[in-house]
């Protein structure tokens, strides 16, 4: 079984990634966006492993761990509500730059894409390349620096 402990810390890495901190000082670009349905969250699963394929970079998809993880450490109702839907997927580099989406703490619909810090020193255009592929297909809002994302009212 598990580490309780280790998974507790993987969530809570997670959380801050797209959490909006961070301990550098450049500008941490996270964006945020309600998919509507499950038929969205497909759509951008599509859309991050095509951006990972044209960009030249590796897409992870890492929800069923994350579940699983999640599952482990989940004590009340709603935890292990979540434990069920949440949706974990990494587009990156060998060197871990890229962006990760997820809804852990949002509503189902609700993802957060964060982009990991200092990118754009490697690639200014990456991130406005993705969010402008997000943007034809749903509304994207740009999160506060200070603040990461927060859930969406009209989001389910």
């Amino acid at each position: 079984m598990p580490d309780r402990r280790g998974v507790f810390c993987l969530i809570s890495l997670s959380m801050l990634a797209l959490s909006g901190c961070n301990s550098h000082r450049e500008e941490n670009v996270t964006v945020q966006m309600c998919l509507r349905d499950d038929k969205g969250i497909r759509r951008l699963r599509d859309i991050l492993q095509e951006t990972a394929h044209s960009e030249r970079m590796a897409f992870i998809d890492n929800t069923a761990n994350f579940r699983r993880e999640l599952a482990l450490v989940s004590q009340t109702p709603n935890e292990k509500d979540m434990a069920r839907w949440v949706i974990d997927y990494v587009v990156q580099m060998g060197d871990g730059m890229g962006v990760t989406a997820g809804n852990l703490g949002l509503s189902p619909h609700q993802v957060a894409l964060g982009f990991t810090p200092g990118w754009h020193h490697r690639d200014e255009g990456f991130a406005q390349r993705l969010i402008a592929k997000l943007e034809r297909e749903w509304k994207v809002i740009r999160t506060s620096p200070d603040q990461g994302a927060l859930p969406l009212r009209d989001c389910a």
